[in-house]
C-alpha cells in the first residue's frame, strides 16, 4: 500500500496527554529533531539530554517508535484543540473562523521551528508509511 493511500485511510486523530516527565523528554526529543531530523533521533541522545539513562528513558517510552507517535500526537494536541474551537465559534462568520485558523497553524508551525513539516517530508523522502500514516491522523 503507498504512502498516499495511507494518508487517506487512517482513525481520526487520538490527543497524548504525557506526564510531566514524558513532556520533559518529548521537549527534548522536538529540540532533536529540529537539529538533526528524524533520522538521527535516538532514544540514547535523548536520555543524554534530559540527564537519563537510556534505561530509564524506557521506562517513559518503550520504543522509538513510541516516543515518535507521542511526539505526533502532542503536535497534533497543539494544531487540532484550539482549531476545533475556532471552527465551533459560531459567533465569527466563517471567513474570519478560516483566518483565526490559519494564524494559529502559522504560530505552532513558528514555535515549533516547522516541525510538521519536518516530520511530514522525513515521511515522504523515507517513505516512512507508520509516520504518514501518524501525521494523517493530525492533518485529517
Amino acid at each position: 500500500m503507498s504512502v498516499m493511500t495511507h494518508l487517506h485511510s487512517t482513525p481520526d486523530f487520538v490527543p497524548f496527554d504525557p506526564t510531566p516527565r514524558q513532556r520533559e523528554i518529548l521537549d527534548h526529543a522536538f529540540e532533536l529533531v529540529q537539529q538533526t531530523g528524524l533520522a538521527h533521533l535516538t532514544l540514547r541522545k535523548v536520555a543524554e539530554r534530559v540527564g537519563f539513562t537510556e534505561a530509564a528513558i524506557y521506562r517513559h517510552f518503550p520504543s522509538k517508535s513510541a516516543l515518535v507517535d507521542a511526539l505526533v500526537r502532542t503536535l497534533g494536541g497543539r494544531l487540532l484543540g484550539p482549531i476545533r474551537e475556532l471552527a465551533a465559534d459560531r459567533s465569527q462568520p466563517p471567513a474570519e473562523r478560516v483566518e483565526r485558523m490559519v494564524r494559529h497553524h502559522v504560530a505552532v508551525l513558528r514555535a515549533t521551528g516547522g516541525l510538521p513539516i519536518i516530520l511530514v517530508a522525513e515521511a515522504l523522502a523515507t517513505g516512512d508509511e507508520e509516520l504518514m500514516v501518524r501525521m494523517r491522523s493530525v492533518m485529517g
